[in-house]
Order: C-alpha cells, then sequence, then structure tokens
C-alpha cells in the first residue's frame, strides 16, 4: 500500500495491486443444503409433469368454446391467476430486499440455498436489495396494469 500527499495530512490510497488483493481473498460460502436441493427439484419435475399435460388439456378444451362469454371468463381467471402471481412475487422480492437490508448481507444469516453461494456485504448486499424492490415494483405495476390494460382493450372491442 502506498502513501501520497494531500495537503499536510497523509491518507491511504490504494494502488491497483491492493484492489486486486482485496478482491482475491476469499469470501466465506453458504454451502448448498442437498435437502433443499433435492426438493427443488422435485417441486420442478412435478410442476412439469402436471403442469404442460394441464396446459394441453386446457387448450383443447377452449379450441371448442364459442361463447365470447365463456372465452372472456377463461381469459379473466388466467390474468388473475398471472397477475395474482405477480403481485406475489413481487410482495416476497420486497420483503427479501427489506430482509437484505436488514441484515447487510445475502444471503441471509438463516437462508438455506440449493447451491453454494458466496456472502455478498456491505455495498453488494445494498446493491442486491435495491435490485430486488426495483423487481417488486416492476412486478406490481405490471400485476395491476395488465388487467386495466386488458379491461380497456375488451371495452373498445366490445363498441
Amino acid at each position: 500500500m502506498t502513501l501520497k500527499a494531500r495537503g499536510s495530512l497523509y491518507k491511504h490510497q490504494p494502488t491497483v495491486e491492493d484492489r486486486f488483493m482485496l478482491r482475491s481473498m476469499p469470501r466465506p460460502i453458504v454451502t448448498a443444503n442437498p435437502v433443499a436441493r433435492r426438493r427443488a427439484a422435485w417441486i420442478l419435475v412435478t410442476a412439469l409433469l402436471f403442469g404442460l399435460p394441464a396446459l394441453a388439456l386446457l387448450s383443447a378444451m377452449l379450441r371448442h368454446v364459442s361463447s365470447a362469454a365463456v372465452m372472456r371468463r377463461w381469459l379473466w381467471a388466467a390474468v388473475a391467476l398471472a397477475c395474482g402471481g405477480a403481485l406475489a412475487a413481487g410482495s416476497y422480492l420486497a420483503w427479501l430486499g427489506y430482509r437484505i437490508r436488514q441484515a447487510g448481507q445475502f444471503p441471509l444469516p438463516d437462508q438455506v440455498v440449493i447451491r453454494d453461494t458466496p456472502v455478498r456485504q456491505g455495498r453488494a448486499a445494498a446493491h442486491l436489495s435495491w435490485l430486488a424492490w426495483a423487481c417488486a415494483v416492476a412486478l406490481w405495476a405490471g400485476g395491476i396494469a395488465i388487467p386495466v390494460l386488458i379491461a380497456r382493450l375488451l371495452r373498445s372491442l366490445a363498441g
């Protein structure tokens, strides 16, 4: 490390080598939980095995719908499901961003991870909390705007 004079005070000015050394220091790692990893894999496989045939069956059923009122009900059910999921995901991200900001680190001290994750602290954790909040606001905006836009579109098409 070098010391450089500024006025009458000597202050520490890190050099390129110092910055590289700080970045190359090992960070603490939260190790993966094998039970959580298996559970996540099972949830994904189950969702695919049941979700894809359910979507194919629903698509086949909707091809035979001739009533506009019935089709409109199906549309609103799909919009409610998608926008409800977006609002719920946004709420989770807002909560996660708040907890990251409070703890000053990510992953959180009591959080279970499915892969080895280096701990981010300080400024990096603050950036992650802001990112989580920004994504939450975007999901909330989309979850509110999409039904409003679809309602206006249906109203304009009706007359």
